[in-house]
Order: structure tokens, then sequence, then C-alpha cells
């Protein structure tokens, strides 16, 4: 990676948080809070402007309690966790 005052859009910011390439995430919690990095430290151009970030990340695994998403919305990072539900169960045998 280019040094900070070597970057394009990055100019002289001296405070850049490194993200490092790869990563095994055990959960939603260290990613949300790497997401949060990037985007509290490119909020802004260099020019000034405003960037929005929008959009998700899906992470599956081997089990359904694996499946997870990372909502970016409003310059706000949130965890999702998947729900399963059983449709069409016989009336007296549903779950309490």
């Amino acid at each position: 990676m280019l040094a900070p005052d070597t970057h394009p859009e990055l100019g002289d910011t001296a405070d850049l948080h490194l993200i490092e390439p790869y990563r095994d995430y055990d959960g939603a919690g260290r990613l949300v809070w790497d997401l949060q990095t990037v985007i509290d430290d490119f909020r802004t151009a260099p020019d000034g402007t405003a960037r929005v970030f929008t959009g998700y990340i899906e992470v599956s695994g081997d089990e359904p309690s694996d499946w997870w998403r990372v909502y970016v919305a409003d310059g706000q990072v949130v965890e999702a966790h998947a729900e399963i539900t059983w449709t069409g169960i016989p009336a007296g045998m549903e779950d309490d």
C-alpha cells in the first residue's frame, strides 16, 4: 500500500487506520468495528465533499447460526443475523 502522504485521494492523512488484508472473523463484532473505522476515516473526501457508503457484506458458514450480514446505512454499521422460520407446520405441532 502507498504511504498516506503519497496516495492521490488520502493526501496527508496521518491517522489512517489500516486493516489487515485478511482476517478470519468469528462473529460480526470485529467486522463491524473494522468497517465502521473505514467509513469514519473516509467519510469526507480531500476536497471536503461528503462520501456516502451503503450496502452489506454477507457471511455464511457451515451452520445456519454462522449466517449473518453487516449492513451500512446512514454512515453506521449494524449487524443482522439470519432466523430460520418453519412454514407449513401441521396444527397442534407448533413449537412453543
